[in-house]
């Protein structure tokens, strides 16, 4: 047929990627979409990002015995074979996240003429059942970072924009981020421009290299400890010595 659907990958988008634009910024032409919910993981944010920018990206793990939010939500994307494999070196290739395979629940689109008054009967889980393909933390970051508040728009933006139930909305909205601290112009060059200056380059040159040697969407075996031993050396240094040094603080989330 030519098409490559007989090669197709149902995959489950659970953070910025279920927003169809960033699909698209990426290159990405999915074959169907369906709003979907994994009953048994729930979203966190234990992937290593990069203080005072991002410093924490979305992950999904089991839920825990008394977790008490809701199951992940997102989106069930049908993927050729080339854009799935085009996805896996987007999303670092390997270094910061490892598949899963899952079962996901197909929910229904918003229907207001059958939501209830608190909306929980929007999005309702259909029948239908779809094995798919998600991403997990490869080295689950503790102590938990935050997320950016544009990385946590673009998730709250793709929710609404796929019209996932309103509960599940508000619940990413109920979700702590992660602000950039407001100083004076010595102090943000000195505690913000003068660390990224420094640990920018090194991570960009590092994953460019790690990207371009994925042939298959996976990078060679050494190369997500070395990325980890990286991300785990930066944040080191920032809880340490850097924060306490300047007083300003990258993104660590205290309870």
């Amino acid at each position: 047929m030519g098409d490559n659907t007989e090669e197709a990958v149902w995959y489950f988008a659970y953070g910025s990627n279920m927003s169809p634009a960033v699909m698209v910024r990426r290159g990405l032409t999915p074959l169907d979409a369906k709003n979907a919910l994994v009953e048994t993981h729930v979203l966190v944010f234990d992937v290593f990002g990069v203080p005072f920018t991002e410093p924490a990206m979305a992950g999904i793990q089991r839920r825990p015995t008394h977790h008490s939010g809701p199951q992940v939500h997102g989106v069930a994307y049908r993927l050729s074979a080339a854009d799935y494999h085009r996805l896996k070196v987007t999303e670092g290739a390997g270094t910061a996240y490892q598949e899963l395979d899952l079962e996901a629940q197909v929910i229904s689109e918003a229907d207001t003429q059958h939501a209830d008054t608190d909306g929980r009967n929007v999005g309702r889980p259909t029948e239908q059942r779809l094995e798919v393909k998600s991403f997990t933390a490869r080295f689950p970051f503790r102590p938990a970072r935050l997320p950016s508040a544009r990385y946590m728009n673009l998730l709250i933006d793709g929710a609404v924009e796929r019209t996932l139930p309103p509960h599940y909305v508000q619940y990413l909205h109920s979700l702590p981020s992660y602000s950039p601290p407001r100083l004076g112009w010595i102090r943000q060059f000195c505690a913000v421009r003068l660390f990224l200056g420094f640990w920018h380059p090194i991570l960009v040159v590092t994953m460019k290299r790690i990207k371009a040697s994925a042939g298959d969407g996976n990078t060679p075996e050494w190369a997500p400890a070395a990325v980890n031993i990286l991300f785990r050396t930066m944040w080191l240094y920032h809880d340490t010595i850097h924060r306490s040094l300047w007083r300003c603080d990258g993104g660590v989330l205290t309870q």
